[in-house]
């Protein structure tokens, strides 16, 4: 599958997944809330054989080193946990541990763009899922990075 992201420049973090390289309809939504220290946002993702959006949410959980988020969809919980100064991001159902999905930032994102070599490793939950998740975590790294 191909997804196209857009994120626009504000106050709080937006992003629009869509299908392809189209701009028509957004098929997955992240919206930031207001938040002091630890990222919190709410996902939204397009069900399209029941034309309903399924919403979910995501948080930052404090780590003192690398990253951990909580994403909560469909009520199960999910982790996605980085290790610091990893290029690696791990997806984890809470509910039996299973490794949902893999993410490895490619060397060249720490020069230019982000690019990702993805794996996932079950269709439990839908693919826009971790593609929000990474979203919130560059964004999280890019305010950490740049003060």
């Amino acid at each position: 599958a191909l997804f196209r992201m857009e994120s626009k420049p504000g106050v709080l973090h937006n992003v629009r997944l869509f299908d392809g390289l189209t701009k028509k309809n957004p098929i997955a939504l992240l919206k930031a809330k207001l938040s002091v220290v630890l990222y919190k946002g709410t996902i939204a993702i397009l069900n399209r054989k029941l034309n309903q959006w399924q919403n979910g949410t995501i948080n930052q959980n404090y780590k003192i080193v690398g990253n951990k988020f909580l994403l909560s969809y469909n009520n199960v919980d999910i982790s996605m946990e980085g290790k610091a100064a990893s290029l690696d991001t791990i997806f984890i159902d809470q509910s039996n541990q299973q490794v949902l999905a893999k993410f490895h930032k490619r060397v060249s994102s720490l020069f230019w763009r982000n690019k990702y070599d993805i794996q996932i490793l079950s269709d439990k939950f839908p693919d826009q899922l971790y593609f929000l998740g990474v979203a919130a975590r560059d964004h999280t790294n890019k305010k950490i990075h740049s003060g």
